[in-house]
């Protein structure tokens, strides 16, 4: 790869992480989330079709970026998606006590 290439390899990385953030600090509800991303979207086809980045690129600098802003990985987040919501959560409070008194008063 030669130096000019490699520069713009670079450029172009950078924009898209740039792009992503901006994308992940929106939120959730945002309107104008789809938007950005369906730009993004022709970002990536337009590095693709110039030979800049492939595919696992793509997929590294997505879960960088989703990781960064989340806290945790893009398929652990949409496994988590996927998962019914607790309506409510656990009482815990009987573990509370020692379990050599929990054996005692049960």
């Amino acid at each position: 790869m030669s130096f000019e290439n490699a520069y713009k390899r670079t450029r172009y990385i950078e924009t898209a992480r740039h792009k992503l953030q901006q994308i992940y600090s929106l939120g959730e509800q945002n309107p104008s989330r789809e938007k950005h991303r369906d730009q993004l979207e022709g970002y990536f086809k337009a590095g693709l079709l110039l030979g800049i980045i492939e595919e696992t690129d793509i997929t590294s600098l997505v879960d960088q970026e989703h990781h960064l802003a989340y806290g945790t990985s893009l398929k652990y987040r949409q496994m988590q998606d996927k998962l019914p919501e607790q309506k409510t959560k656990p009482n815990w409070a009987k573990y509370d006590p020692p379990a050599f008194q929990r054996r005692s008063l049960g």
